[in-house]
């Protein structure tokens, strides 16, 4: 309530009598009263992370800030008690979103929007993130960030730390973790994009046999999940549900929630592809998905934590609502719950998140089944290397090299199956209540992938990894996105636009650019995403990269190449033009195979200590981001949500 009553004064025109505190986690400033001014005691400095949309400036105890055009930015200040080695430095941050003189709640950019991962509930992630612009550093600026967050219902969403039988450790509260890092992407100025795997368990793998068998009330190896499904419902969906509305109703603060992003994915690779039928049948264990109970009435864990949320979790006005016991109604029940009205647990009102959260369900690049759906798997791939279906479907143009196969033959073959999955996601109920799609690239970084047996050598010998791209590879990659985007628009009758999710943040070493090359090595991989996005001018140091990253089968004019010295122009514009919104870049499977060119986790970038520690790119990455951002590209209105 206060954060309300905080920002209607903002919104107000007259000036403040007495100086407030500064806000927390953020506020929205109209551009009709474009200067705030703030108390704070001790006030030593003050910057912002945008400094063409809010100046900064500090006179004893007065912060003074004033809003110069709508969007989104942070301020961060500084207070220090005493002097020399004994003082006390302490910093804060918070986020602004500035509305035009007409506006009452701010709303998504209308630029191409970039954004990486890391956890703003840490201490040292928020530092580094909010040392942006301080004096002549880089602003570090993204208008995305997220975070992705797994393991079940037991943990993650609906809490952090658990012991052992899956049950609270003290000092905890359902959604913390959650609402502490949507807190601190609005206090950064950032929009959070909140990513969910929670129909795998805790300590379980990942397969289409073990989801199915949770979301059928089948889980057997898992203490205390045999009612798995009431679990997943309201741990996970219904405790996301309330920490988003809790963090951000009363700002409007925009928000994207991206579903369960392999669970479709592994289902086609077993040969689903009717997601109407049940019982579902997976590898000799068949089973009815337990999606109706999504309508029970409040039992979450009667013995473990009675009375959890008071009087107000037992009602929701969706327990009138009904889907039927298949994967698509599971599909269809998640996006439907999360946008439908709700009793709000802390005040017992009926509530409902604004329409400033957009939902999505998650479209991979390896979703084919086996043999493919196109049937083109009687291709040969490239000597020695099986690229086959899914994972290699961006490397099937290899072939034209060894093959009877044209190269426009071959780039049919990837339209055909971009759009045999895209209508297999369709009939999954992927649009209903969605505003756009994700896909994915693979989070690995291709210097990180393995060769044969030997793993962690794809640098060595970039054709013969499967990630290791060139740019016919990410050109392919763009047709994918194309079809699938297309496909879906003509199944559905709508228009989703489509967010690039969990792209590798390496690039091409020996660039032009005055950076140190990528070492190779944990944290620090070399891959071609980040060069094909931005564009940039490399040396190839073998005649086997010369030849493999000259590559030109598209004729495409952005690629150029002058003995050793290969140029690739920036690709944002082709990706706009198909659709895509916001390019999210992340380290995908961890440290051992990706680039961390942002600070993650207490795992950054740079070369002291204090910056990050000794992962990264040495700024690479984030050097390109804010040159970007010098002229960010306006979105076609095919990239806008509907």
């Amino acid at each position: 309530m206060m954060r309300l009553i905080f920002a209607l004064l903002l919104l107000g025109s007259a000036a403040f009598a007495d100086n407030p505190l500064p806000p927390s986690p953020a506020a929205v400033v109209n551009l009709g009263s474009p200067t705030q001014t703030y108390t704070v005691a001790n006030l030593y400095q003050a910057w912002s992370n945008r400094s063409d949309y809010v100046s900064v400036s500090i006179s004893g105890t007065t912060l003074s800030i004033t809003a110069k055009k709508a969007g989104f930015a942070s301020v961060t200040y500084q207070t220090r008690v005493g002097s020399g080695a004994q003082a006390v430095v302490q910093q804060n941050t918070f986020g602004l979103a500035i509305v035009p003189t007409s506006g009452d709640h701010p709303s998504f950019p209308t630029n191409l929007m970039m954004g990486a991962r890391s956890v703003l509930s840490s201490t040292s992630d928020s530092t580094w993130w909010g040392n942006g612009g301080q004096s002549g550093t880089e602003e570090r600026w993204t208008d995305l960030i997220d975070y992705y967050i797994s393991a079940g219902p037991s943990s993650w969403v609906y809490a952090n730390q658990m012991n052992w039988q899956g049950k609270p450790t003290p000092g905890w509260s359902p959604g913390n973790y959650l609402a502490n890092f949507i807190n601190g992407a609005m206090q950064q100025g950032r929009i959070p994009v909140v990513v969910f795997y929670c129909v795998v368990a805790l300590n379980q793998d990942d397969t289409a046999l073990n989801n199915l068998k949770n979301i059928c009330n089948a889980n057997t190896e898992v203490p205390n999940y045999q009612d798995y499904m009431n679990q997943y419902y309201n741990r996970t969906i219904r405790t996301l549900r309330q920490v988003i509305y809790t963090a951000t109703s009363s700002l409007s603060w925009p928000c994207l929630v991206v579903i369960e992003p392999d669970f479709i994915a592994y289902n086609m690779q077993e040969g689903i592809a009717n997601p109407t039928v049940s019982p579902v049948t997976i590898r000799g264990f068949s089973g009815t998905p337990q999606v109706s109970i999504c309508s029970r009435n409040g039992t979450e864990d009667p013995v473990w934590y009675p009375d959890l949320w008071g009087p107000n979790f037992t009602t929701d006005p969706l327990t009138s609502v009904s889907f039927p016991n298949t994967l698509q109604g599971f599909v269809q029940s998640l996006p439907t719950i999360l946008k439908g009205e709700f009793t709000d647990r802390v005040s017992g009102d009926t509530v409902q998140i604004g329409s400033n959260m957009k939902v999505a369900w998650k479209v991979n690049l390896w979703a084919s089944k086996p043999g493919g759906y196109a049937g083109q798997m009687y291709l040969p791939s490239p000597p020695g290397n099986e690229f086959g279906v899914g994972k290699g479907i961006c490397r099937w143009t290899d072939v034209t090299y060894n093959s009877s196969a044209s190269f426009s033959t071959v780039q049919q073959y990837i339209v055909n199956e971009a759009q045999a999955i895209a209508k297999v996601y369709f009939d999954y109920g992927i649009t209903d209540n969605a505003d756009f799609i994700a896909i994915d690239r693979y989070g690995i970084d291709g210097g990180s992938a393995p060769i044969g047996a030997q793993l962690y050598v794809g640098y060595t010998n970039p054709p013969a990894t499967i990630w290791f791209w060139n740019h016919d590879h990410w050109n392919n990659y763009n047709l994918f996105l194309k079809t699938v985007q297309q496909t879906i628009a003509t199944e559905g009758g709508t228009n989703l636009p489509v967010l690039m999710w969990q792209i590798p943040m390496g690039h091409v070493n020996q660039s032009t650019q005055d950076f140190p090359a990528l070492a190779n090595t944990q944290g620090r991989w070399e891959d071609s995403a980040q060069s094909y996005l931005f564009g940039d001018t490399f040396t190839a140091q073998t005649p086997t990269r010369v030849d493999y990253f000259s590559q030109n089968q598209y004729k495409d004019s952005a690629v150029s190449a002058s003995g050793t010295q290969i140029t690739w122009g920036s690709k944002l514009s082709s990706l706009t033009n198909i659709g895509v919104f916001g390019i999210l870049s992340a380290p995908g499977v961890g440290l051992a195979n990706c680039t961390y060119a942002a600070q993650q986790g207490g795992l950054g970038l740079g070369t002291a200590p204090a910056d990050g520690g000794p992962y990264g790119d040495s700024f690479w990455w984030m050097d390109n981001v804010q040159n970007y951002y010098q002229a960010p590209l306006a979105l076609p209105s095919i990239a806008l949500f509907p």
